[in-house]
Formats: C-alpha cells, structure tokens, sequence
C-alpha cells in the first residue's frame, strides 16, 4: 500500500486556498450572468407572443393522449421556432454577442485563476525548502514572493508556472455551438420558450465548472512544479534527492494514481531528473501539464522529497550513492 505522510501543510494551505478560488469563481459568474443574458432574454420574450399560441395547442394535444395530433401540434411549434430563431438573422446575432460575453466572462475567470497560482508555487517553494535545508547545514535560502516570482519570469528566468490559456475563437465557438444545442434540445423537448430561455443557464454551468476544473488542476500543478524545482535547486547545492508521489487516500482517486502511490512510495524514490510513469505516460509531478486531460484533470496528488545523500562540494565526490 502507498504510504500516508505526515501532516504536509503546505499542500492543507493549497486545498483551503482552492477552496476559496472555487467560491470566488462561483460569486463571480453569478455576478455577470445579468449582462451576459439580457440581449437574450430580451430576444426570447420578442418571439414569445408569435409562438404563444403554438405552444397553446401543443399543450392541448398533449390533454387529449391523441398520438398522431399530439405529434402534429409538436412539429408546428418546433417549425415555427426554428423559423424564428435558427433562420433568423437577429437570432444568430443575439447568440454570437452571448457567446462572446460568455468568453469574455471565462477569460475573466482564467485571469484570476492564474493570477492566484503564483502565492500557491511561492508557498509550496518554500515549505518544502525549509524541509530540505535541515538536511544541509552549509545551505541556505532566501524565500519568494509572488513579486518575485513575476520579477524571475519578466527578466526571462527559466522559470514558468503552469497556467490556462484561454483561446477567445475557440472559445467563442464553443459557446455559439452550446446555446445552439440547449436551443435545440428545448425544442425537442417540447419546452416553452422560457424553459428554453432558461437553458442558456447550463451554458454558463458549463463555464463555471471549467473553470474550477482549471483552478484545482492549475494548483496541484503549481504545488508539485515548486517541489520539483525545490529538489532541483537542493541538487544544484549538493544534495541528492529522491522524488515519490503521494496519492490521495479515498474512492475518488485515479486508479493509476494510486498504483504510482504504491509503485514510487517514499521507500521506492526516483532521481528528481526521471519521469513516473502513470497510466503509460511520463509525469514530472503530478498534474504536469504535459500530461493528457485524463491523467492530470482535477488531480489532487501531491510530491514528496527524501535526501538520498550528498555531494563533496570540494571534490566533486558523492557520499553516499543511489540507491546505497
């Protein structure tokens, strides 16, 4: 079985602060939804008096279980809504302008997803720092900041955080197909035209959960790429550090993660500068954002290091070598 640690702080203080990135993303879609459908309520409520009527008789063929009638009502409501959205000029102008706001309301969402990944990295920097200098009584550390942080990457510093770019086009797309498709799927359902209009609702679900989809991931890569880079900066000094990974310990967790829990336990660490191989594919860390969606998405793993030995910074000779 993979092995539990003891209480890792820093990874708690990452949870809490996902925590509070998820309520901040919740308060701020819910805050944009009135912009965001306005042009199209205002549209739907335009065509509802011209399909009142259809929807009427829809409603009545219903009353009477008449197969055949109730089929006939259903297909003239539908013909006449499509008629008047999906051929109509000022419908495919409505759903473009709320599909941009809708991006524009996701690439919001993105920037404070990103901008909150930098006090995370500083923190799991850090904290695991601080637990590697005991080991070493010649090595020091100065510890970061986010300012810092934006300071190393803007003078072209190697280091880059992992972090969501949102691509506006594709986006867009995305959107202007879903409200199409909620269009569609009220339409099939037989839904009068606020039902319909409601569903615009899920659409902006949608981009919510991803979102917090991206928080949680973004977080967990951060956690882990400040650990690695810790280890590295430790072998950099002298000391020679082993990598594990730690997978959480509930029914929600990857099948694979918890196979490389047990496979690269602390007592089975691996070289800082190799791969764990997870369900066939080569992760730095948990939740490198080189993985697949499926293998890194809303990972909640974390990144332990353990000091194999140490270099003679004099001589170039190891104590202690691996695996010794």
């Amino acid at each position: 079985m993979g092995q539990q640690e003891m209480k890792d702080l820093a990874h708690i203080k990452t949870d809490k602060e996902i925590a509070k990135i998820e309520k901040e993303l919740q308060a701020f879609y819910k805050s944009t939804q009135g912009d965001n459908m306005k042009a199209w309520g205002e549209y739907m409520e335009s065509i509802e008096p011209r399909v009142k009527q259809a929807y009427k008789t829809l409603e009545e063929a219903r009353k009477t279980g008449n197969t055949q009638e109730i089929s006939v009502a259903k297909q003239e409501y539908e013909r006449l809504v499509r008629n008047m959205t999906f051929k109509q000029k000022r419908y495919k102008e409505v759903v473009r302008d709320t599909a941009k706001r809708m991006t524009l309301t996701n690439e919001q969402a993105t920037a404070i997803v990103n901008e909150r990944m930098y006090s995370i990295y500083a923190m799991n920097y850090n904290y695991n720092m601080e637990k590697m200098v005991q080991f070493d009584k010649d090595m020091s550390f100065k510890a970061i900041d986010e300012n810092m942080i934006r300071n190393m990457i803007a003078d072209g510093n190697h280091l880059a955080l992992p972090q969501r770019k949102l691509s506006i086009p594709d986006d867009t797309a995305w959107n202007v197909k879903q409200i199409n498709n909620q269009m569609a799927k009220g339409l099939y359902l037989g839904e009068d035209i606020y039902k319909i209009a409601d569903r615009l609702q899920n659409v902006s679900d949608m981009g919510l959960k991803q979102s917090i989809r991206n928080a949680r991931t973004l977080a967990t890569a951060n956690e882990n790429k400040a650990r690695q880079q810790t280890a590295e900066d430790c072998e950099s000094a002298g000391v020679i550090v082993g990598k594990y990974w730690l997978h959480t310990h509930d029914d929600r967790t990857r099948p694979e993660h918890v196979e490389a829990g047990e496979e690269y336990s602390k007592d089975n660490a691996i070289p800082i500068d190799e791969p764990f191989i997870v369900g066939g594919e080569e992760l730095m860390y948990p939740a490198d954002e080189t993985g697949s969606g499926w293998n890194v998405y809303n990972c909640r793993c974390s990144y332990g290091t353990t000091v194999i030995g140490f270099k003679d910074k004099k001589h170039g000779k190891v104590q202690m070598k691996w695996g010794e």
